[in-house]
């Protein structure tokens, strides 16, 4: 199969239109790349964002990505912005296996087209089974777990709850007000914040431009804010901001109170996502031990995905190496 590949600035119409095209059909759409979502993040971090496309010999585009892009020194690295799940790969059907031992994929000339341009690059991908065509061009794969529920396949969401989450649940209820406000951004972040710092961690994330994202989306409608307060106080105890397409919903930025405040919220926003028919709730990753358990309490399904990491430059690998 002859391969077209073209980079385009993502302010580029045309690109636009065939992105969004393959968006709407491709088995690795998520809100993470969407046109909104990759604007918004590249303005609120500072970075540039390139769409790279590749297209069959009738020129119908069959793989792409969106890179976001920066400088170090005479190396361009394509990153990964902070807070996102998941890189702007798309594939209009997943590579057949036959495709792939012949290296004749979309994908792999995808692959080879990022690597004339970046020295250093790193995907995490969502909905691809099988990531030899990274492995066999010597990219570095790693996997990642987070965990899903299915909101069109069950009729009672606290069936599969753990009985102590369920306890909880119904325990303190109506000790809660949930509410949705478009204001309450600041006090999710500070939440969120205060978790990371629970757990000997940093905020990944410059807190001011993590709100400047936060509201372009909501301005979008592609973020919800919702949080717990005790009955009858202004107090915020648990806040969720659930970043969302019309299909599945992300538990993006979230922190708490230690106390029962977050096991109330997640069943009233999962109850919401359910009546307004989002298929499914994905809680953004299940990679560190206490923070997976919680999250397991809920009844999710496990999902892999991986991170593909390539250096063409062998001194970009063994800084790297160094700094770690």
């Amino acid at each position: 199969m002859d391969w077209t590949t073209t980079t385009h600035p993502l302010s580029d119409a045309n690109a636009q239109r065939q992105w969004q095209a393959l968006w709407d059909i491709s088995p690795q759409r998520t809100v993470f790349s969407s046109l909104a979502y990759a604007r918004a993040a590249a303005e609120a971090f500072d970075l540039h964002a390139d769409m790279h496309l590749v297209a069959d010999q009738d020129g119908d585009v069959e793989a792409g990505a969106i890179i976001y892009g920066r400088r170090r020194g005479p190396y361009r690295q394509g990153l990964i912005p902070p807070m996102t799940q998941y890189s702007p790969l798309l594939l209009r059907t997943l590579p057949r296996e036959t495709d792939i031992h012949y290296r004749r994929s979309a994908f792999e000339a995808l692959l080879a087209s990022l690597e004339d341009d970046y020295h250093h690059l790193r995907l995490f991908c969502p909905g691809l089974p099988d990531v030899r065509v990274g492995q066999w061009r010597g990219w570095t794969t790693t996997p990642f777990y987070t965990y899903r529920i299915s909101l069109d396949t069950q009729e009672d969401l606290l069936s599969d709850w753990s009985s102590s989450s369920r306890s909880t649940y119904r325990k303190h209820q109506a000790s809660y007000e949930i509410e949705e406000r478009s204001d309450t951004a600041g006090a999710i972040v500070a939440l969120c914040a205060a978790g990371y710092e629970r757990h000997g961690r940093s905020l990944p994330a410059d807190r001011q431009a993590l709100q400047s994202l936060m509201d372009d989306l909501h301005r979008q409608g592609q973020l919800r804010l919702l949080t717990a307060s005790p009955t009858g106080s202004t107090s915020v105890e648990a806040g969720i901001a659930v970043l969302h397409d019309d299909r599945m919903a992300h538990y993006w930025i979230a922190g708490s109170e230690p106390g029962p405040a977050m096991t109330v919220l997640i069943g009233a926003v999962l109850e919401q996502l359910q009546d307004e028919q989002f298929l499914h709730f994905d809680f953004v990753g299940a990679n560190t031990p206490s923070i997976a358990e919680f999250k397991r309490r809920f009844g999710p399904t496990l999902v892999p995905y991986y991170l593909l990491e390539t250096f063409t430059r062998p001194e970009l690998r063994l800084l790297n190496a160094l700094r770690r």
